[in-house]
């Protein structure tokens, strides 16, 4: 499985508890999942429009992780505008998560019938 990482944060092995840099994505490689961390919208923005271009290559998913509003730091983020955003380009969330105590996500697919 190959990763595609966007904004990580550090020390990323710590966030994710596993070492994942066997399987970071290399040149020319399609990514079977985007791990995009996003502490505000704009972050997200970025991240989602830098890696849509895998979109038609792989079934990959995008997991959209943001800063979440129990862990007492500000955010603009919220499962309302990262859902409102997914929708308006074609993803749909399948699976909501808490990745810490810091970082919450939504795992984004393109759907089978726009591949």
């Amino acid at each position: 499985m190959k990763f595609f990482l966007v904004n990580v944060p550090e020390p990323y092995g710590d966030t994710i508890q596993f070492n994942i840099s066997d399987q970071i994505l290399q040149a020319r490689q399609v990514p079977d999942i985007i791990h995009l961390f996003a502490k505000n919208y704009q972050a997200f923005i970025f991240g989602i429009q830098t890696s849509l271009h895998f979109e038609k290559k792989s079934p990959y998913c995008h997991l959209g992780i943001w800063v979440q509003k129990s862990a007492g730091k500000n955010s603009e983020l919220s499962v309302s505008l990262i859902r409102e955003f997914a929708l308006q380009n074609e993803l749909v969330d399948i699976k909501v998560c808490d990745v810490d105590n810091v970082w919450c996500g939504f795992k984004l697919v393109v759907p089978l019938a726009k591949k």
